[in-house]
């Protein structure tokens, strides 16, 4: 399923703490291993004087300490390690090269949920999330790095990018020996009662159901559960009522309005958990 992972790193502490995760899902599935830093020359006056080019010189041997922090974090010396700097838009260099080096992951760092930050993932990571056709891996810095993950949550309501969700769900965790917790909420913000949430409730069954089918092919075990209430406050809830190590949450590709609605929940859930989350576009295959 992963048979290339992409870490781009501007050497902070969040970039490394989610190298850490990334690393672990190279050795699981025997990647090769993608590092790349961004020197980021969109804000440099091209036409200025020698002061710019000392900047761009400060700025390269950032790149090149931010890539050695990455490599001195791998233990494993039968993992393939490819190493690159580019210059440009770090969010357009990201994407491109995942493009061109067909990558099957991209692992980013955000930051925690104080300050400004609390109001984006962070430009760069979220703008990726948002656009990337690949599996993309947000981690927290604020997250205790644990790689043996032994639950792994997908949240499903049956749609094409929760059964994408499915799919990378199972096959993680039958490379860590974890247990899938399938979780389905029927959303009651508008009617919490009566025929429509028995309706709901129903689907959702339906939904986590399919997931423990896919479990069982796979000789993975699964948990499954019905609730019901506001989507990302009871995805969240049960995220840390259960000790989830591992969420996988499908992402739409729609536009518009619907876009930004449907969405929502994912966002939420990235922005406000502990555990490393794989956003998975719908229609993603395994």
């Amino acid at each position: 399923m992963f048979e290339s992972v992409l870490i781009p790193t501007d050497g902070s502490e969040r970039s490394e703490r989610a190298a850490v995760h990334g690393l672990a899902l190279a050795r699981a599935y025997d990647a090769t291993v993608h590092v790349l830093s961004v020197v980021e020359t969109t804000a440099l006056d091209v036409e200025s004087d020698v002061e710019t080019t000392d900047v761009k010189t400060t700025l390269e041997e950032r790149a090149e300490a931010a890539i050695g922090g990455v490599e001195a974090l791998i233990d494993d010396p039968t993992l393939d390690v490819v190493t690159t700097i580019r210059e440009g838009n770090p969010t357009t260099e990201i994407r491109r090269y995942a493009t061109e080096s067909g990558i099957d992951l991209l692992v980013m760092g955000t930051h925690g949920r104080t300050g400004v930050s609390r109001f984006l993932l962070g430009s760069v990571t979220e703008e990726v999330v948002r656009e990337a056709r690949e599996p993309v891996l947000v981690t927290r810095s604020e997250d205790p790095i644990k790689t043996d993950y032994e639950t792994i949550l997908v949240p499903t309501d049956g749609t094409p990018e929760s059964r994408a969700a499915t799919r990378y769900a199972v096959d993680v965790a039958s490379r860590f020996d974890a247990t899938v917790h399938a979780v389905s909420v029927a959303d009651t913000r508008i009617v919490s009662s009566g025929p429509l949430v028995e309706s709901l409730r129903s689907s959702c069954g339906k939904a986590v159901r399919n997931v423990a089918v896919r479990g069982t092919q796979h000789d993975v075990p699964v948990e499954t559960q019905v609730l019901q209430g506001t989507p990302a406050v009871e995805i969240l809830d049960y995220i840390g009522h259960h000790a989830i190590d591992f969420v996988v949450i499908g992402r739409h590709t729609r536009s518009g309005l619907d876009r930004f609605v449907t969405r929502s929940t994912g966002e939420r859930v990235i922005r406000n958990t502990d555990a490393p989350v794989l956003s998975v576009r719908d229609g993603d295959e395994s």
